[in-house]
Formats: C-alpha cells, sequence, structure tokens
C-alpha cells in the first residue's frame, strides 16, 4: 500500500526540501509513499475533489489568498482521518492549529529528526484507523468470494481491501456495503498474466451514510477484467477508479450503475491509463436520478500514452432524470499522445423519460407506473445482465424496482399534501 502525502508550501525551496525528508523517511521505514506539492492552497483543493484518499497533509500556513489553516478546515469538513502537519515560519496559528486537530506544528527551517518522528506518529495512527484485508486468489474458483462490508454507526472507519489475483486464476469477487457508516476505503486489485477476473462492488448504503473509496486497479499482460460499481444509496457516495495495464493484450471493462435518491450525492469518477500496446479498455456507467436534490457526477477520463500503439478505448456515459429537481453532472475526457491506435472515443447524455415510449406503452393497456418500470428496466437492463452473476443481476432489479415504488409513493405524498 502507498500512503499518499500532499506537500502544500508556496516555496519551491521548503517543499522540495520536505520532500526530500520524506523520501528519505520512506525509505528508512521501508514503506511505499506517493508524494505531491501544491503551490498553493487553492490548487490542493481543486485536486483534492478527485482524489481525498491522502493520508498526510503537510501545510504551509501563510499562503497567497487562503492559509492553511482555511484550507485545514475545509479539508476536516468531511475527512476528520487524514493526519494534518503544520510546517511554517510563524508562531502565531498555533491555536488555530488545534481547532483542525492537527497533528503536530513544525516551525522552518524543518529540523530532519523531529519530522522524523512526527511522520512516525502519523502512520502510527493511520494504521489504528484502518482494517486490511487481504485476497489471494489462485486457479480456477468456481463460487463467487463474498466480501460484507457492514456499517455500524457513525463513528469514522477507514478499510483497506487488497485481491491480488494469480497468473491464468478465474475468479468474481463481490463486495457488498450496507447499513450506516462513515466510511473512507482503499481497494487494490492487481491481476496476473492471463487471468480472468470480475470484481463487483455494491453499495447499498443507508440514506444518511458516508462513503470515499480509492480503487486502484492493474490489469496484467494478456489478463481480463470486468470491474463493476453498482451504488444504491447513501448520503454521500465517491468512488474514484485508477488503472493501468501491466503488458501488452489486456481487456478492461467497466460497468457502472447508480440510482439516486432526493438529497443524495453519487459520484464516480474513472482514470484509464493505456501504457501498453494492443490493451482495450470499455468504460458504461449508467444512472438514473428520481426526486429533487438528487444529484450524481460522472468524470471519466482516459489517456493513451506513447507507449500504447494498438490501443482500443470507448467511454459511455448516460442518466436518465425521472423527475424534475435532478441534476446529473458529466464529463468525458480523452487525451491521445499516440496516433497508432484502433480506435478512442467517449459519449455522455442526460435526458427525462421519453414521453413518446411512455405514450406507446400506454396506448397497450399498459398503466403508468408499470410503464415507467418498464422503461428503467431497459435502460439498465443489458448492464445488469453484463455483470454476469445471476444473484446479483436479479436482486439489482429487485431494488430498482422497489426505488421506483418509493419515489411514486413520495411523489403522491406531496401531491396530497399541495392540496
Amino acid at each position: 500500500m502507498a500512503y499518499q502525502i500532499a506537500i502544500c508550501d508556496d516555496s519551491d525551496k521548503d517543499a522540495a526540501f520536505v520532500q526530500e525528508i520524506l523520501t528519505q523517511w520512506a525509505q528508512d521505514r521501508q514503506i511505499e509513499i506517493l508524494a505531491r506539492r501544491f503551490p498553493s492552497a487553492e490548487s490542493f483543493l481543486f485536486k483534492y475533489e478527485e482524489n481525498k484518499e491522502y493520508d498526510i497533509l503537510l501545510l504551509d500556513i501563510e499562503m497567497g489568498q487562503m492559509d492553511g489553516v482555511t484550507m485545514a478546515k475545509q479539508v476536516r469538513k468531511d475527512n476528520e482521518a487524514v493526519q494534518i502537519i503544520f510546517i511554517t515560519g510563524y508562531s502565531d496559528y498555533i491555536a488555530e492549529g488545534y481547532e483542525v486537530a492537527a497533528l503536530h506544528y513544525l516551525m522552518k527551517p524543518v529540523n530532519r529528526e523531529k519530522l522524523f518522528t512526527v511522520l512516525d506518529r502519523a502512520l502510527d495512527k493511520r494504521k489504528q484507523q484502518e482494517r486490511c484485508l487481504n485476497l489471494e486468489l489462485s486457479g480456477e474458483i468456481a463460487q463467487p468470494v463474498l466480501v460484507k462490508v457492514h456499517g455500524a454507526g457513525e463513528d469514522l472507519d477507514a478499510f483497506h481491501l487488497v485481491i491480488a489475483v494469480a497468473d491464468k486464476a478465474h475468479a468474481d469477487v463481490v463486495v457488498e456495503h450496507d447499513g450506516d457508516a462513515r466510511l473512507a476505503e482503499g481497494v487494490e486489485i492487481t491481476t496476473g498474466k492471463d487471468s480472468h477476473v470480475s470484481t463487483t462492488f455494491v453499495q447499498e448504503w443507508a440514506k444518511t451514510a458516508k462513503h470515499v473509496a480509492n480503487h486502484r486497479i492493474h490489469v496484467g499482460e494478456g489478463a481480463s477484467l470486468r470491474h463493476s460499481v453498482v451504488t444504491l444509496g447513501g448520503d454521500i457516495v465517491r468512488i474514484r477508479m485508477d488503472q493501468d495495464f501491466g503488458g501488452e493484450q489486456g481487456d478492461l471493462n467497466m460497468l457502472g450503475i447508480y440510482f439516486v435518491d432526493p438529497g443524495e450525492h453519487i459520484e464516480h469518477r474513472t482514470m484509464v491509463v493505456h501504457n501498453h500496446p494492443d490493451c482495450k479498455s470499455r468504460v458504461v456507467y449508467k444512472g438514473a436520478l428520481d426526486g429533487k436534490g438528487a444529484h450524481s457526477t460522472w468524470v471519466g477520463n482516459a489517456l493513451i500514452q506513447p507507449t500504447a500503439p494498438g490501443t482500443d478505448s470507448y467511454e459511455l456515459n448516460r442518466n436518465l432524470v425521472l423527475t424534475p429537481g435532478a441534476i446529473a453532472d458529466s464529463e468525458p475526457n480523452l487525451e491521445i499522445e499516440n496516433g497508432n491506435i484502433i480506435g478512442a472515443g467517449h459519449a455522455s447524455s442526460v435526458g427525462r423519460f421519453d414521453d413518446e415510449e411512455l405514450f406507446y406503452l400506454e396506448s397497450r393497456g399498459i398503466p403508468e407506473t408499470d410503464a415507467r418500470k418498464l422503461v428503467v428496466r431497459g435502460f439498465f437492463g443489458e448492464l445488469v445482465e453484463e455483470i454476469g452473476i445471476p444473484a446479483i443481476s436479479e436482486h439489482l432489479m429487485t431494488v430498482i424496482d422497489r426505488r421506483l415504488a418509493r419515489g411514486e409513493n413520495d411523489a403522491m405524498a406531496q401531491v396530497l399534501e399541495d392540496k
């Protein structure tokens, strides 16, 4: 596992010195880190919206328009797990540092031994916060491997899941989330050469749950991976997926289904990096939004590097807005650095119910309620079947029907209340 560390300092010289200490500390402790430098609070917060999985923040305080304390308060609004260390030339802000539960306050110039000690404390705290499950899969596994993650309350929690698949293995993994939680989750998926794997992540949280996750995916040479994400509930759910290939002829199929109820924010971000020749990727996400304040965000990124001739890549997002007041944001991005490819494309759409389709069904004697269900079932049906695990597929359609029925009951109650 690589611990993610951000250095935020408007002095490039100071930031470089801190990064040098970080590198030496990681080598001495024999741990892997991913350190990023940011010249301002604003630049960090911009990137933070895409990736909130930082373990340690090293912050200067006096930085241009936004100071480090204000930035830390922004981060603390939805992240109480990250360890914050202030490194500054000013002692006037020590009291404010305690307001954001800062781990320590170091004065510049930084003392190497002192920073080592503070980083050790930060690492110990992060280890105490997280639980880890390692799945090592080999051979041909006939039945799906099931992992259940149950939220049992409002306490902050962290979970680290590692799925390591051996060469030529065949396996299906299903991870189910339910209950009420405040969960930060890190997932690492590594598939061996010529393996064939499916991973399905189902989020069926209570309405008050908050869940942020980062999936790091490495597809081996000649391997195929079908990675499915199904999000059916939660107050705030943000899932980011970062993927690359480990060799030629890798095949990635990323599927996503989400259903957003009133007041919920559901967000998915995918990043597919083609870094080896003759690899293929397909990203297809579909979502339905029902009710005022329902909000979804999908950002799909694909990068084709110069080292990846023969790439075949496509990403698609479609959103079905069932009622007024729901908002779906959709942003596909494609960056091509290699002209020698088979194909690369992307598409997205946000639309409402097709009135003509509903009219056609109703004209055949199908009640409006049932007609709506048929349209939504048709919208999701192909993707649900593609997940390839019958028990999961049947459950998903049942849940979608139940959500539609609940939305209709809520709408009727609102009509009666307005009268």
